[in-house]
């Protein structure tokens, strides 16, 4: 499948400034290849990086995520550090202070938290990694 980010997306939110070619060099260098390079809607947006993200690397679902690859392959030790010029306040979604509590509570009761391969969907065991789907291993 193929995800998409502009060069410009990646660079402000890395904060770095590398040109749109060694982008493509970098996407190569962690598997995200054969990238390329499409012309952006308008002039103001630049270039787009489009990526060929493997079956292998489920954890490639938005711009960030290509974003975050690049900053790995450019080198974390590699971008400038600077304050940032925005504060910001985080905080934990309800849904996952919830999660984190239940898994924290039945871990306390003696259970192990295990995710098999019968309890993902079809779809992550098989169709995602082009693998067929037989009657032996469909259990639908």
């Amino acid at each position: 499948r193929k995800e998409t980010a502009t060069v410009k997306f990646v660079n402000s939110l890395i904060g770095i400034n590398v040109e749109a070619e060694k982008m493509v060099e970098l996407c190569s260098k962690i598997q995200l290849g054969p990238a390329q390079l499409l012309p952006g809607t308008t002039e103001d947006e630049g270039p787009i990086l489009e990526v060929t993200v493997p079956p292998t690397r489920s954890d490639i679902l938005h711009a960030v995520d290509i974003a975050e690859d690049i900053g790995i392959a450019f080198g974390y030790n590699n971008i400038e550090r600077k304050v940032p010029q925005t504060c910001t306040v985080g905080g934990e979604q309800p849904l996952n202070q919830l999660s984190d509590l239940l898994r924290e509570e039945i871990a306390r009761a003696g259970y192990i938290e295990v995710l098999t391969h019968g309890l993902c969907s079809i779809n992550d065991n098989f169709t995602a990694l082009g693998k067929p789907i037989t009657a032996a291993v469909s259990l639908s």
